[in-house]
């Protein structure tokens, strides 16, 4: 990381290189931490992979992918583990979706929707085909989010006055979401709001107008 800081352009030549060389120990132990901190930490630095090609990404993908599927074997040992074994392998868990995180939003928007199905598919095989744990659905909720567009995630203030009025609510679970309605009785303007586990986003219909944050 320091190299990459101090000499970028050197760095950047040998990136490649250097990938696929940790490609091959990302499952030693006292490695895995390392590796996915500085790909975590190299992925925040455009300049260093800004010539990277689509295989060199998928080559990172793969690393995450790979310490993922480990991780599943040792899940089944997991039992005999230190209290403290077992907090380090749920972090390195998070480091590996870290990496897929922020190495998606590096590449070119127009690159991101050629690698969503196969992502998913890996996504899958890391999770032994069954359903995809928390990390999972939080990644693929993203995917969704920043395949097409690099949005903003801030939170958009609620713009109805309902002060004093009657309010309707009701929730549903529709797929990963959660959607709320709220309805005013005495204007009959009607607020839905889907939340995900990346955004929340509101619909209001009032006077025959829609406004969608």
């Amino acid at each position: 990381m320091v190299c990459c800081h101090e000499l970028p352009n050197s760095t950047a030549r040998r990136l490649s290189a250097i990938v696929q060389n940790l490609s091959h120990h990302i499952t030693n132990p006292s490695l895995s931490v390392h590796i996915l901190e500085f790909l975590v930490g190299v992925g925040r630095i455009p300049q260093i992979h800004v010539d990277f090609t689509g295989d060199e990404f998928s080559i990172v993908f793969q690393v995450a992918f790979k310490y993922l599927q480990h991780s599943q074997a040792l899940s089944r040992e997991r039992s005999f583990q230190t209290e403290s074994a077992a907090r380090m392998s749920k972090y390195i868990v998070y480091l590996a979706y870290e990496t897929l995180a922020v190495w998606f939003l590096a590449l070119k928007l127009q690159m991101r929707p050629g690698y969503v199905g196969w992502l998913v598919r890996q996504l899958a095989l890391a999770n032994d085909e069954r359903e995809l744990d928390d990390h999972a659905t939080v990644f693929v909720d993203m995917l969704e989010r920043f395949t097409y567009a690099d949005s903003p995630l801030q939170k958009y203030p609620d713009s109805v006055e309902t002060v004093g009025q009657a309010i309707y609510k009701k929730d549903w679970v529709v797929g990963r979401a959660v959607v709320t309605i709220e309805t005013v009785g005495e204007d009959g303007h009607v607020k839905v709001t889907r939340r995900k586990s990346v955004d929340t986003i509101f619909v209001y219909l009032a006077n025959d107008r829609q406004v969608c944050w």
